[in-house]
Order: C-alpha cells, then structure tokens, then sequence
C-alpha cells in the first residue's frame, strides 16, 4: 500500500515486474472498502502508484476539474 503520488518512487525503482502488480494506493483500499468488494486495480487510474516521476514540471500551471458530465483541462 503505497500513496498515490509519494510512493511512486517505491513503486518505479521496483525491480521485479511482478511485484509491482502488487502495489495499490490508498485510493484502491478507500474504494473497495466503500464498495465492500476488492476493486480491479484497473478499474481506475488512481488506484496504482504513478509510474513517472512527480512533481510533473509545469503541471502547476494546468487545471482539471469534472463539470458532471464531462472532465476540463486548462491553462
């Protein structure tokens, strides 16, 4: 169980691909203790470690949001 942004470094330097289909975030474990079920780790992409390494330079400038219906990004 690893966080989604700080463990990313655990999960990117681990060295055996099979072990790092093991590593969930704790957005997985919230999930599927919400759902009372254990949630595909594909099933979103919050729910397994960032495989590129953070901060993202320049992302500070962007902006995500979800309206309902559909998701933004902008400058």
């Amino acid at each position: 169980m690893t966080e989604s942004t700080s463990g990313s470094k655990l999960y990117r330097d681990e060295p055996d691909p099979t072990e790092r289909t093991k590593y969930r975030t704790e957005c997985w474990l919230e999930h599927s203790v919400f759902l009372e079920r254990i949630c595909a780790p594909e099933g979103n992409v919050s729910f397994t470690p960032l495989g590129i390494p953070t901060p993202i330079p320049g992302a500070f400038v962007l902006f995500s949001y979800f309206d309902g219906e559909k998701a933004h990004t902008a400058r």
